[in-house]
């Protein structure tokens, strides 16, 4: 539920959404609703369980008359907490320390609190200060799966790559251990149909490139081509790769913010498609599991003709549908 008000949620002059912001407000609002997270949440951050009133974006001057305003305070008659989120960006500068210097103003028990998505060395003296992951947040909303808005926003910071798990387990030690064969025969499938892609797609002026799985937060390996589409200035792309989360073989059409042809993408659902409105912009995939070809010798042949099948149905939609519409 979160993701999709998210998806809806107002751009900046960039195409950014405000994400540290949204994501503050869910929060506050399930701290409000939810007293029984509440407390999970305060036991966890060691702030004293209190009656907290909760206030986002809340306005204070600091020593030397600058204006800050908070992200996230918890105040009770007795204690108050800054709390500051950060998702891809860092702090500010000195912006621990002047949340640090208002503090000392208040005739409370005062802490301070300082989240992350990735962690960051940070030291601040008084206020008891600590910090935190929305990972650790995460295990925290874990605990109940029951409760369908503190497990939607489980899911939200999941899908925003803010409750990974970072724990070392043995089940991850014996996955290292066979991670260079896997990712050696996921390749050697790929090579092998990378002909096949080139012979449908492939145009005068453009080039294919490689998917690696260590780009930002792909988990696909595979090829595409950029900028497919040369009718539009939209980023666009055509890729066939192999998705290591899902584990399906994937092949995908996608437009950046072309929203003018999503009830084509949605049509082609009839013929067989996946479609997807990631947030921001439309996809079509076909997919195969790659749990199909389990206990083959050698499924390589197989798994070529279901990419030239694939590859074929693709090319059948751009024509017949794409090229029609003049694109």
């Amino acid at each position: 539920m979160f993701y999709e008000l998210y998806k809806l949620s107002p751009k900046d002059g960039g195409g950014n959404r405000a994400t540290e912001d949204f994501t503050t407000e869910i929060f506050a609002g399930l701290l409000k609703a939810e007293p029984q997270f509440a407390q999970s949440f305060y036991e966890m951050i060691g702030v004293p369980l209190d009656i907290y009133n909760i206030y986002t974006q809340k306005r204070f001057l600091s020593e030397s008359g600058v204006l800050c305003i908070v992200d996230l305070v918890l105040e009770s008659s007795e204690n108050i907490c800054f709390i500051e989120n950060k998702v891809e960006s860092s702090e500010s500068n000195d912006q621990l320390q002047r949340y640090s210097e208002i503090l000392n103003q208040i005739e409370k028990s005062t802490f301070l609190r300082y989240c992350t998505k990735y962690y960051e060395e940070k030291y601040v003296a008084g206020h008891d200060f600590q910090q935190f992951t929305w990972h650790k947040l995460s295990s925290v909303l874990k605990k109940y799966p029951e409760n369908y808005y503190l497990a939607s926003f489980y899911k939200y910071l999941r899908i925003h790559h803010m409750a990974d798990s970072y724990e070392i387990t043995l089940e991850k030690l014996v996955a290292a251990k066979f991670m260079q064969d896997t990712l050696k025969t996921f390749e050697y499938y790929l090579k092998m149909s990378k002909p096949d892609f080139e012979s449908f797609f492939l145009t005068p002026g453009k080039s294919i490139s490689k998917q690696e799985i260590a780009s930002g937060n792909s988990n696909r390996i595979g090829w595409k081509i950029l900028g497919f589409d040369q009718n539009t200035l939209l980023p666009n792309e055509l890729a066939f790769s192999i998705d290591l989360e899902n584990q399906v073989l994937n092949v995908h059409l996608y437009y950046h913010k072309n929203w003018s042809y999503e009830s084509l993408f949605k049509e082609a659902e009839k013929d067989g498609f996946i479609f997807s409105k990631p947030a921001y912009g439309i996809g079509l995939h076909l997919n195969k599991e790659l749990a199909t070809f389990i206990n083959q010798e050698d499924p390589s042949n197989d798994i070529r003709q279901w990419f030239n099948y694939a590859f074929n149905k693709m090319n059948v939609f751009v024509r017949e549908f794409i090229n029609k519409e003049g694109i």
